[in-house]
């Protein structure tokens, strides 16, 4: 195996090699077939995780939130399982992964990347790749949320006491006033009535679109 198709090859033939090296200084034995394993128990940890997230991920949520989560998969899975065998996956290794980017105070990264190994082992489980749910045991890890701040009161009062300087300050002025979110800004229509109609960004993909009335 390898991860590459050349060195793939490449070990191929050098196992063949090393095999007929082998038989020469050996007494002739009856030929027994080598056991095949479906493709997918040569899947390395973090290809395998690549592809649950094109599978079960990609069609339902944002294509950014899907990149986001590629890109924890191909910095960090591979940095630390290398090509270990999804089928060698144990407790010990995720525990292991979760404590260093923890110790690296990535606090947000080791959320994301436990999502992702609660999601990979619940389905090598059911795809009968893994014996057990290896993350049964994998001990939580707490984080509290410190990067948003709540913007004083006072601060408000003394935007909003003057009028908008510019497009950037006008769209504040909605968000301050209407609760919407930034992304619901591009999309939102006034009518006669002077209510504001948008329509809400958190939703799935297959979900139908809803529009609020503010």
């Amino acid at each position: 195996s390898g991860k590459y198709l050349e060195d793939a090859k490449a070990n191929f033939i050098d196992k063949l090699r090393k095999a007929a090296a082998e038989e020469k200084d050996t007494p002739k034995t009856k030929l027994v077939a080598p056991q095949v394993l479906p493709a997918a128990f040569s899947l390395s940890v973090g290809d395998y995780a690549l592809q649950y997230l094109d599978t079960f991920k990609r069609p339902n949520v944002s294509e950014k939130h899907y990149n986001n989560l590629c890109g924890i998969v191909r910095r960090h899975f591979f940095r630390f399982f290398g090509d270990k065998p999804l089928r060698d996956l144990t407790a010990t290794d995720c525990q292991k992964f979760l404590n260093e980017l923890t110790d690296a105070k990535k606090f947000r990264t080791a959320e994301d990347a436990k999502g992702i190994l609660d999601w990979i082992s619940a389905a090598a489980v059911a795809d009968r790749l893994l014996p057990a749910d290896v993350m049964a045991q994998i001990q939580k890890l707490p984080h509290k949320r410190t990067a948003g701040k709540v913007i004083p009161r006072d601060f408000i009062r003394a935007f909003l006491a003057k009028e908008p300087q510019s497009r950037a300050e006008l769209c504040l002025w909605l968000l301050i006033y209407t609760g919407m979110r930034p992304c619901e800004v591009y999309a939102l229509d006034f009518d006669e009535s002077g209510f504001v109609s948008i329509q809400t960004a958190k939703k799935k993909k297959w979900e139908n679109l809803e529009t609020r009335r503010i």
